[in-house]
């Protein structure tokens, strides 16, 4: 972790959640070397099983948390997930994680491991990026 902002953050981020946090990780524009001072920090929050993923941890990010970590990075955006069980099935959103990311926080390696299995499931072909006007998204090469 290169920026002690972020350091900071996940201190806080940390701290609120306790040991309903799982690991975190750094992914997006901010993962890379192509990042801007203006790139947003889209932050992977790793929540343990038995916490439900439910829209209401967003308003209670809002509310209770974004105030002290948007003061040390600006344009913060949680994606709060769990670990997925299967490896037919991984979101969009895990796959991206995946090609690009760095580890915040892996306690027990859940996380690590994921990224590692699912990166070489993409790299054996089994998933592929595609775009469609624009965007782009991930399918299964199946």
């Amino acid at each position: 972790m290169t920026d002690p902002r972020l350091a900071r953050a996940l201190i806080e981020i940390q701290k609120y959640y306790g040991q309903r946090l799982a690991g975190a990780a750094l992914f997006g524009s901010r993962a890379t070397p192509r990042s801007r001072a203006d790139s947003d920090w889209d932050v992977l929050l790793v929540l343990t099983d038995d916490e439900p993923i439910r829209r209401s941890l967003y308003r209670e990010w809002d509310a209770r948390l974004a105030p002290r970590v948007e003061a040390l990075l600006p344009g913060s955006s949680p994606h709060f997930v769990h670990v997925p069980a299967g490896e037919d099935g991984p979101s969009s959103l895990w796959l991206e994680v995946a090609m690009t990311h760095e580890i915040l926080s892996d306690p027990t390696g859940q996380l690590s491991a994921c990224l590692r299995r699912l990166r070489s499931l993409i790299d054996a072909g089994r998933f592929e990026q595609r775009a469609a006007h624009g965007l782009a998204y991930w399918r299964s090469a199946r």
